[in-house]
């Protein structure tokens, strides 16, 4: 040990001499590094020293990671992407309530540009009007949130213009778009699979958004599930429409709500309609679970303090955001990356499920 490490607090000298191993090559990109406690133990100091050295070679751009993944050498051909934008266009009544969804999504979204030390513009914009967005921005890249498939004409249209664009969430496979989604088939297979462990066979669906990409998808799951288990599908256990403004929910759930022709189950695509549900119910003095048994995707704070606690798919939003922002940098790079990615989901099981009576 040099004189000059002796006098460097312990902090610093970790973080020079995991930045020389990196800068040398003696840590390649992609590499992982030792677990931070692996660390702590070499180095004989605590696990806080040891993350102190992580924060600054992190704010180098010298490693990535954190948050459940493991910490990585950083690929140094994504550290030099100056500026991208962030575009969706969604209705302003489901962003007024969707903070649920949009909050860890933009959340995860910062992250990945602190970390890449990229500046990210925000704009709520129509697809035709990317151009100015991107001009205005002199973002070099676009992350298009929750496109619908019609926006696959202007996301066609800007790939024939040479703009890197990524979807998240927004599964447009034919259409060559990369995107960044939650495993829904893997999340309505966990469901299904919970409910017939506990009994149910005759389950029901609801999605108010049939045409949005990945709740279609949730759509095709379910169904792909109930046919795994060889369980009847009864037209009237499903009500699937077209997207439609989440304030329309609770009249098109109790005009199909029927307490005479109810199934055991019933599993919602999101939240919002889960909600939708339980109001209905409540109207017509259904119980849950000891008459229907309730799972929705997505686990906002309040799905565990509901009464019953809701049973849910959790999906990881933020980890959406994330690997969006990841992904359009390769693709800035002229690097491959997955057409569709997927992120696990997670069944969460709390009150509002039970065996049938």
């Amino acid at each position: 040990m040099t004189r000059h490490a002796k006098r460097l607090p312990l902090y610093k000298r970790i973080t020079e001499e995991i930045g020389d191993r990196i800068t040398t090559l003696d840590l390649a990109p992609g590499m992982p590094l030792p677990t931070r406690s692996e660390l702590a133990t070499h180095y004989r100091t605590t696990r806080a020293t040891v993350d102190r050295a992580m924060q600054e070679l992190a704010r180098d751009g010298l490693i990535t990671g954190g948050s459940g993944r493991r910490t990585q050498v950083s690929d140094t051909k994504v550290q030099d992407v100056k500026s991208l934008a962030v575009v969706w266009n969604a209705p302003k009544e489901l962003l007024d309530i969707g903070d649920t969804y949009y909050g860890p999504l933009a959340e995860g979204i910062h992250r990945a540009c602190a970390e890449f030390r990229t500046e990210v513009h925000f704009r709520q914009s129509q697809l035709n009007a990317c151009a100015d967005v991107l001009a205005e921005t002199q973002a070099e890249g676009m992350l298009f949130l929750r496109p619908g498939y019609g926006d696959i004409a202007g996301l066609e249209r800007l790939r024939a213009e040479g703009v890197p664009v990524v979807a998240v969430p927004g599964i447009l496979e034919a259409e060559k778009v990369p995107s960044v989604s939650s495993d829904n088939f893997q999340g309505m297979n966990q469901a299904v699979d919970h409910l017939v462990a506990l009994g149910h066979s005759d389950i029901g669906f609801v999605c108010l958004m049939g045409t949005m990409p990945d709740h279609f998808e949730r759509l095709q799951g379910f169904l792909h599930a109930m046919s795994r288990h060889e369980l009847a599908l009864n037209p009237q256990r499903l009500l699937i429409t077209h997207e439609m403004p989440p304030s329309e929910y609770n009249q098109a759930v109790r005009e199909w709500l029927d307490p005479a022709r109810l199934p055991t189950a019933l599993i919602t695509s999101d939240f919002l309609m889960a909600l939708n549900v339980l109001r209905g119910f409540s109207a017509q003095g259904v119980a849950v679970p000891q008459d229907v048994s309730l799972i929705h995707f997505d686990d906002p704070p309040a799905a565990s303090h509901l009464t019953p606690a809701m049973t849910v798919i959790k999906q990881n939003v933020s980890e959406l955001g994330y690997l969006g922002v990841r992904r359009l940098i390769e693709l800035i790079h002229g690097e491959e990356v997955p057409l569709v990615e997927r992120v696990p989901t997670e069944l969460i099981v709390r009150e509002s499920t039970a065996p049938p009576r």
